[in-house]
């Protein structure tokens, strides 16, 4: 699993060749706190693990806050691989989801990268 977010780049130094990535997410608290939409399968395995996450965690409320209502075009079973790699590059979405079907995709990984890992 990987989540996908549009990335943002920041110079470091006058060389244009000195790049830092700054993902505006490395947390599952990041997504909580964020303006974000998650995008995931819906009743998929992601989804299921964030709702049967411990009540009060970062995940549980990410569920309760992001999925239990969110309505059903925003779910990638719904709006499809293409689709929903807009809505991370329009900046409003951050997408959890295998990351196969995004490999071969025109922007990645130079408008688009996986998050490794969520803290």
């Amino acid at each position: 699993m990987y989540a996908a977010v549009k990335e943002r780049k920041k110079d470091i130094s006058t060389s244009i060749f000195n790049q830092v990535i700054q993902l505006p997410i490395s947390s599952w608290e990041d997504v909580r706190d964020s303006d974000y939409n998650l995008i995931v399968w819906r009743n998929g395995v992601v989804e299921d693990m964030l709702r049967e996450s411990p009540k009060g965690s970062a995940m549980r409320q990410i569920y309760e806050k992001k999925l239990l209502n969110q309505p059903e075009e925003l779910h990638l079973n719904r709006m499809g691989y293409d689709e929903s790699i807009n809505h991370v590059l329009d900046s409003s979405s951050v997408l959890y989801t295998l990351i196969g079907p995004y490999l071969l995709m025109e922007g990645y990984p130079c408008d688009f990268v996986e998050v490794q890992q969520l803290k």
